[in-house]
């Protein structure tokens, strides 16, 4: 979380972050990221003008590699649920 917590709960950006990060260690393209975060992209005019491609098949690999992920994670058995404090 940020500032180690000290800010108060998480909240959707820390889970979004999370993900990229996650998706970086599984070597998916720093590109395919950001269009996964939906950030517009740097560059010219020009090149946002004519370059279209949606990049849905790269960014679908990409969800599901950090769901496969996350899969092997909550399946392992080394798993311990955490309990919500007061």
């Amino acid at each position: 979380m940020l500032a180690d917590g000290k800010n108060g709960e998480w909240t959707p950006h820390d889970l979004l972050r999370t993900a990229s990060t996650m998706k970086q260690a599984l070597r998916v393209s720093p590109d395919v990221i950001d269009r996964c975060q939906n950030h517009v992209l740097p560059g010219s005019k020009v090149r946002r003008h004519y370059l279209h491609h949606d990049y849905v098949e790269e960014k679908r690999e990409a969800w599901q590699r950090l769901g496969q992920r996350i899969d092997a994670i909550l399946t392992a058995n080394n798993v311990v649920p955490l309990q919500r404090t007061a």
